[in-house]
């Protein structure tokens, strides 16, 4: 049958080589429904055709950034329009031409946030690293979130990651600077009236603790965010 639908697949009039994220469709929906199989046969869940859907789309725009990480696209947009790939000049182009850390103003800390979702998706997690201007760790948090869509985790690890400085870590006298690499994030957070509705709540109660208490809030590159990344992977592990 998984033969027969590839074949099938690669058949269709609109399938050419420029289409590159066409070929990685039919992978990630098989894939995404195998993965659901075995949960409903091994592990007494039910079919839920909603969760399939929206999982086997984030595992396309995962898979697709990591074939194509130059690609000027966000992970976001991908889930939400595939599309949008088509219109994309495409090169496999590992290099970064900026990827390490970089450290804050004098008088700033800088609180890194990321988040993640296991492989099963069953499980999420966000995490943070606090550091000063100098590079030195002076505290990381590591918590497990529920299942959700990318852009929902990574507002999450926002609010999280402000929380914890400002309850448990709130020892410093220096003012903070909290970065993620989620472009949706945190253009929603300086900006919500962009936010979809489903968010508006969270966002606001993430806007006001950033006005409240005079944070800044930046995007930071994918890459400086490996670190965190690491973090949460292995809280959630």
């Amino acid at each position: 049958m998984p033969g027969i639908f590839l074949q099938a697949w690669h058949e269709l009039h609109f399938i050419s080589s420029s289409n590159s994220i066409w070929h990685i469709i039919p992978f990630s929906v098989l894939w995404t429904v195998w993965l659901r199989r075995n949960e409903v046969v091994f592990g007494n869940k039910v079919v839920d055709v909603i969760q399939i859907f929206f999982l086997a789309r984030t595992r396309l725009a995962c898979w697709f950034k990591e074939v194509y990480p130059a690609s000027d696209i966000s992970r976001e947009e991908l889930i939400a329009n595939p599309y949008l790939a088509e219109k994309l000049k495409l090169f496999r182009n590992y290099s970064k031409a900026k990827t390490a850390w970089e450290p804050s103003p004098v008088g700033y800390l800088k609180l890194n946030v990321d988040s993640s979702i296991s492989r099963g998706s069953s499980l999420g997690g966000v995490s943070g690293i606090l550091m000063d201007n100098g590079g030195s760790c002076l505290g990381s948090l590591s918590e497990r979130i529920g299942n959700g869509p990318p852009t929902l985790s990574e507002l999450l690890a926002l609010k999280t990651g402000l929380k914890w400085y400002f309850e448990d870590a709130n020892s410093f006298e220096s003012r903070l600077i909290i970065e993620s690499d989620s472009e949706a994030a945190v253009d929603w957070v300086l900006h919500p009236e962009k936010s979809p509705l489903l968010y508006a709540s969270l966002v606001k109660d993430i806007e006001k603790t950033i006005n409240d208490n005079h944070v800044m809030i930046r995007r930071s590159p994918r890459g400086f965010n490996v670190e965190v990344d690491s973090l949460v992977k292995r809280g959630i592990g």
